[in-house]
């Protein structure tokens, strides 16, 4: 599950390991965690997926801006 998600088999389980113990468990040299915790690790890889697109992205600034303020003017 974490390989088809993105996640390195290294140190980035082996932490969640360590700080949700009650959401792992080793059977036959497999390690399984419980559903919660997939759902859980899918959602922060989704998050990170989306915060890199909206890096690639140009800026979109407003009509107006840059140009400086009439601070004086009545409407």
């Amino acid at each position: 599950m974490a390989l088809k998600l993105g996640y390195t088999t290294g140190g980035s389980l082996y932490s969640r390991r360590y700080r949700y113990p009650n959401h792992f468990i080793k059977l036959d040299n497999l390690w399984y965690c419980t559903e919660e915790m997939a759902n859980l690790m899918a959602m922060y890889k989704s998050t990170v997926n989306h915060r890199e697109t909206i890096r690639e992205m140009q800026p979109i600034l407003p009509l107006g801006f840059g140009e400086p303020l009439n601070l004086g003017a009545r409407l």
